[in-house]
């Protein structure tokens, strides 16, 4: 890298990247023009900014001609500073920034390059020189060299004026004797090598390797950016296609058209496809969930009697009985007297799942002995007047005067004729 600048005022710079691995490109960084002079050091332009376009030209190393490519950019308005950015247009045949060339002849390690530098002049038509390189750069056959170079061809003419000096940059010392070693700080990448130049160093890249670090990979490949069995082919440096199989799709083939591949669904659930990376899955009776993880739990509904407890099953449960419960949900009770069902002294005997039967006491009848047997229904005592008294078991009869006698059936004029004679 040869780089020139002035300690005062007057000088012209061009900045460009050149990349050869069986192409050439031709990549325009920066265009600096300090004060707007042109290859005799006086001003491009005097009522207006400089306009500026370049003419590209590579060629045969050590021969005249340009074997390979040539070209002319298109004008460029501006007054010290010219930068071009990644794709901006550079030819009227709409080329952009940068420029592959290929080469399409066997390749002899080296090839000259001419850059020149003009402004387009309106007034005389004749158009000004500012700035031109002409270098022969070697390249070694299988190799890669890449490197920017930043040339001020415009120190020649001495155009620093008021006694300020036009030199050389990247030495250091009293003399400007040392050259400063760019490749101190490894600026290299991918096992590159450095070569230190005049304020600035060439990187030489191994095999599959490019840009100016060698920071570009050709055969990207080998990281093996593409999934799921997908075949990887190199485009260009850092760039690469994935073509994909079985049904995968995206850039890295990461998107699956076929996602029930994996057998996605669950506890004998039905996998449906329905897009890129989506599915549906229709779950067996006793479970649910996006993938059918998630079983039902059928006991949560409390549906077994407190004298029970609940076993979750697949669709289902069951009832686990306590001691003389029975039935599915255990509300049948085996021993229904358990509760003393029988009433007014009855006794109970179980007659089978919650049944039972009330023996009762003489004087009580119903299911549970609960009714007292009313003996004054029958009318027992006789005698009118007379009150009958419902007892357990019995009755009372409560005479009217003059009668007496369980029913009321005798009177007292009765009795005293059959009392027996005084004497």
């Amino acid at each position: 890298m040869h780089t020139f600048s002035c300690t005062s005022k007057g000088c012209i710079k061009i900045v460009w990247s050149a990349e050869i691995r069986g192409y050439v490109t031709i990549h325009l960084l920066k265009y600096y023009n300090q004060h707007e002079r042109d290859w005799t050091g006086g001003k491009c332009d005097t009522f207006s900014a400089c306009n500026y376009y370049f003419y590209f030209c590579i060629g045969k190393s050590n021969q005249y001609g340009c074997q390979y490519a040539a070209f002319t950019t298109i004008m460029f308005d501006g007054s010290e500073n010219v930068n071009f950015p990644s794709d901006v247009k550079l030819t009227d045949s709409g080329r952009k920034n940068p420029i592959i060339f290929p080469i399409h002849e066997p390749w002899t390690g080296k090839f000259r390059l001419h850059i020149t530098a003009y402004d387009q002049d309106y007034f005389d038509g004749q158009d000004d020189l500012l700035d031109r390189f002409n270098n022969n750069i070697d390249v070694s056959p299988g190799h890669t060299k890449t490197f920017v170079l930043t040339d001020y061809r415009m120190c020649r003419t001495n155009p620093c004026r008021n006694g300020a000096a036009c030199m050389n940059t990247g030495y250091t010392g009293k003399n400007c004797e040392n050259n400063v070693n760019e490749c101190l700080s490894s600026p290299c990448l991918s096992g590159g090598t450095c070569i230190d130049g005049i304020n600035g160093y060439t990187c030489q890249c191994p095999n599959d390797w490019t840009g100016i670090r060698c920071e570009k990979d050709l055969h990207i490949c080998r990281k093996s950016p593409c999934q799921n069995g997908g075949f990887c082919r190199n485009t260009g440096p850092d760039a690469y296609t994935c073509i994909c199989f079985h049904s995968f799709t995206g850039r890295h083939c990461e998107q699956d058209l076929n996602s029930c591949r994996s057998l996605p669904c669950r506890n004998g659930g039905t996998c449906f496809n329905i897009g890129i990376n989506q599915f549906r899955c229709n779950c067996l009776p006793g479970h649910n969930g996006s993938d059918c993880s998630i079983k039902i739990d059928e006991c949560a509904s409390g549906p077994c009697s407190r004298f029970s407890t609940c076993v979750d099953d697949i669709n289902g449960y069951r009832c686990v009985c306590a001691t003389n419960y029975t039935g599915v949900h255990c509300h049948n009770d085996l021993n229904a007297c358990r509760n003393e069902p029988c009433d007014n002294g009855g006794s109970c005997h179980n007659n089978g799942a919650n049944q039972y039967k009330c023996l009762c006491r003489a004087g009580f009848t119903g299911q549970h002995c609960q009714t007292d047997i009313n003996e004054c229904a029958s009318n027992p005592c006789h005698r009118q007047g007379s009150k009958c008294l419902d007892r357990i078991h019995g009755y009372e009869c409560l005479c009217p005067s003059d009668w007496t006698g369980k029913h009321c059936e005798q009177g007292y004029y009765f009795r005293k004729l059959q009392l027996p004679n005084a004497g």
